[in-house]
C-alpha cells in the first residue's frame, strides 16, 4: 500500500508527511519545486528526504507527466490514500492572478482524482478552506452545509469548485472522499506570507507590523499538529463527507499580538492600514461533525502553539530571516 501526499514540501504537507513517515508508512511525496531559491521549501523537503520519503518533482496540472513520473517509480500496487494538499493559497494573491488559481486548484484536483481512481485508490482527502464560507452576516460558527454561493475571492471559488468535483468523483466511483475546510493553520515552518510567522519575525527584529483594518477581526487559529491528526483520521471515512477542522476558538489579531508580546517579551510596533476588500471579519469553525464522526478534538491552545512556533523561529533565525529580507 502506498500513500501519496501532494504539496509535501508545503507547510501542511510537510507536517503531514513527517507524521506519516514517523509511523513507518510508505509515502510518495509530490510537489513542484518551481524555484531552487525557495529556501524554506527546500529545508522542508530535506527534512523529509532524511526520513525516507520518495519524492517526485512534477507539476500536478500536467497529467501526462504526472502519470509518467508515477509509473517510473515502478509502483504496481494499490494506493491506499491520496492526501491532496497541493495548490495555490492566499486570498489576496488570488485576486491578482485568478487564472493561475483556477488552473492549479481545479485542474490539479481533477488530475489527482484521476490518479486515485486509475491506481485503485481507496480514499482521497482534499484540502479545502474556510474561505468557502465567505462573509457571514451573523457572528456564529460556520457549519459545513452553509457555504457561500458567491465566494469573495478566486481562491475561495477554486476551493469550492474542487469540493464539488470531488463529490462527483465519489458518486461515480468507489473512491471515498473527505473534503477538509482548514481554518487559519499556523505552526513551525509555516508560510512566510501568513500573519503568525510574519508577526514573530517583525516583533523579534523590531520591524513594524501591518494590520489591515482595526485589528479586531477574528480568525480561528489552528495549530498544524492538530490539523494533521484530523487529516489522517478523515482518510478512514466512507463515501463523501465535508469537515471543518479548526480550533473553534476565534481570536482577534490584537489578541494574537498581545500573546506574542508576552511570549517574546517585546512590544509589537503596529501600523494600521485599510482593510482589504477580500478579507472577512471573522472565521469560526463549528467542529461538531468532526468530533462526532472523526473523534477529533484539537488539543493545542493558542499560547502553546505560538510558543512552539516562536521557539522554531528562534532555532532557525539565521536562515529564515534571510527569506523575510528578500520579500520585504
Amino acid at each position: 500500500m502506498l500513500i501519496i501526499v501532494t504539496g509535501c514540501s508545503g507547510f501542511i504537507g510537510f507536517h503531514l508527511s513527517n507524521e506519516l513517515l514517523n509511523n513507518n508508512l510508505s509515502v510518495l511525496g509530490i510537489d513542484n519545486m518551481i524555484s531552487s531559491g525557495n529556501v524554506l521549501q527546500n529545508w522542508r523537503l530535506e527534512q523529509l528526504k532524511a526520513k525516507g520519503i520518495n519524492f517526485l518533482d512534477v507539476d500536478i496540472t500536467n497529467k501526462a507527466e504526472l502519470n509518467k513520473k508515477i509509473k517510473e517509480t515502478n509502483f504496481s500496487g494499490v494506493i491506499s490514500t491520496v492526501y491532496h494538499l497541493a495548490g495555490l493559497a492566499g486570498v489576496r494573491q488570488s485576486v491578482l492572478e485568478p487564472k493561475n488559481y483556477y488552473k492549479n486548484n481545479i485542474m490539479g484536483t481533477i488530475n489527482m482524482l484521476n490518479i486515485a481512481t486509475e491506481f485503485s485508490g481507496e480514499s482521497f482527502v482534499l484540502a479545502s478552506s474556510s474561505s468557502v464560507y465567505g462573509s457571514q452576516k451573523k457572528r456564529i460558527p460556520f457549519v459545513e452545509n452553509e457555504t457561500s454561493e458567491i465566494p469573495q475571492s478566486p481562491y475561495a471559488f477554486s476551493k469550492l469548485f474542487a469540493e464539488k468535483i470531488s463529490r462527483d468523483y465519489s458518486n461515480i466511483s468507489s473512491l471515498n472522499v473527505s473534503s477538509l475546510r482548514f481554518f487559519t493553520v499556523y505552526g513551525p515552518a509555516g508560510r512566510v506570507d501568513m500573519s503568525i510567522l510574519k508577526f514573530i519575525h517583525n516583533i523579534i527584529n523590531d520591524y513594524p507590523i501591518n494590520v489591515f483594518g482595526n485589528g479586531f477581526q477574528e480568525r480561528d487559529f489552528t495549530y498544524v499538529k492538530d490539523i494533521c491528526d484530523g487529516i489522517i483520521k478523515s482518510s478512514q471515512i466512507d463515501g463523501f463527507e465535508i469537515f471543518n477542522l479548526g480550533s473553534s476558538k476565534p481570536y482577534s489579531v490584537i489578541k494574537v499580538l498581545s500573546t506574542l508580546k508576552e511570549i517574546i517579551n517585546k512590544e509589537p510596533k503596529i501600523e494600521y492600514l485599510p482593510k482589504h476588500f477580500a478579507d472577512v471579519d471573522y472565521t469560526w469553525a463549528n467542529i461538531d461533525k468532526a468530533k462526532s464522526l472523526l473523534k477529533w478534538h484539537p488539543s493545542t491552545s493558542l499560547k502553546d502553539g505560538l510558543e512552539k512556533t516562536v521557539n522554531w523561529y528562534k532555532n532557525n533565525k539565521n536562515w529564515i530571516s534571510s527569506i523575510f529580507e528578500k520579500i520585504n
